[in-house]
């Protein structure tokens, strides 16, 4: 094996990549030699700002925080480190304009960038940001990405995009919300008489996934009911409803090509362009 090749290794261990992020934010010391202060770490600078934090929701202080929420990255698994790194890079970024001015405090951030940065590389992981300013870590998915950059409906590129959180596996009742969302979204696309035409099939199957997977409708009782939804398991379920969410991205992306070939219709009209 070459050191390349070493390099670019999928991880193999998932708590001792927490663990190195854990010792360079909560337990590397360092001396602020602006002005001779001493710090356990960079968890424990941030200790005087941690009050006038968004992430603080019931904690007394940061000690408060990591302690009564180290059991949701206890485990040693790929969901439990993300959830760490995302926490982690979420108070960093929040309170970089601190950070960035004390040399030491920086370089330690920094190098917890650096760590993220290639853990997200290595398990197909990017950080996104939430129109309210918060951090995600998504998985990459560049369809999602586009229509995210596409969308002026601001609800629906946010269910886009949490849609996509490592933390929505396995939570369908999560999902369905979410594809409640971009279905509000995508539904008046698919009454588009050009979209039918050019993509009816596209069209056809959103339709039915949205009627018919108990996501705009109530498909387990009433008028609208599903006897083979009733037999579906929670992960088959969830397979449909990741199935519906790419359709309705294509769907999305679809149209704005559409739109795309209207103008350029209109375009050679008006200038009278040969093809």
């Amino acid at each position: 094996m070459h050191l390349h090749e070493l390099l670019k290794m999928s991880i193999q261990d998932y708590e001792l990549e927490r663990k190195r992020i854990e010792k360079l934010f909560e337990r590397t010391e360092f001396i602020c030699i602006h002005s001779y202060a001493n710090y356990d770490s960079l968890k424990d600078f941030l200790s005087g700002y941690f009050l006038g934090s968004r992430l603080q929701g019931t904690a007394l202080n940061i000690k408060d925080f990591f302690l009564s929420n180290a059991k949701e990255w206890g485990k040693a698994s790929l969901d439990s480190l993300l959830l760490y790194c995302e926490v982690v890079y979420g108070f960093i970024t929040e309170f970089y304009d601190y950070i960035k001015v004390v040399g030491e405090a920086r370089k330690l951030a920094e190098r917890i960038f650096h760590n993220i940065t290639i853990i997200l590389e290595k398990t197909g992981h990017e950080i996104r940001k939430t129109k309210d300013n918060f951090v995600e870590i998504v998985k990459k998915d560049a369809l999602a990405s586009a229509v995210i950059e596409d969308l002026s409906d601001a609800d629906a590129a946010m269910a886009v995009l949490d849609y996509n959180h490592f933390g929505m596996k396995g939570n369908v009742a999560k999902k369905r919300v979410l594809l409640v969302t971009i279905g509000r979204y995508v539904e008046p696309l698919t009454d588009d008489v050009e979209m039918k035409g050019a993509h009816s099939g596209l069209v056809d199957d959103v339709r039915f996934c949205l009627n018919n997977l108990h996501i705009r409708h109530n498909n387990e009782e009433g008028k609208f009911a599903k006897d083979w939804l009733e037999k579906m398991s929670a992960e088959e379920l969830e397979s449909w409803y990741d199935k519906a969410y790419r359709s309705m991205l294509l769907l999305i992306e679809e149209h704005k090509q559409l739109e795309t070939h209207r103008q350029i219709n209109a375009l050679k009209k008006e200038g009278k362009i040969s093809t």
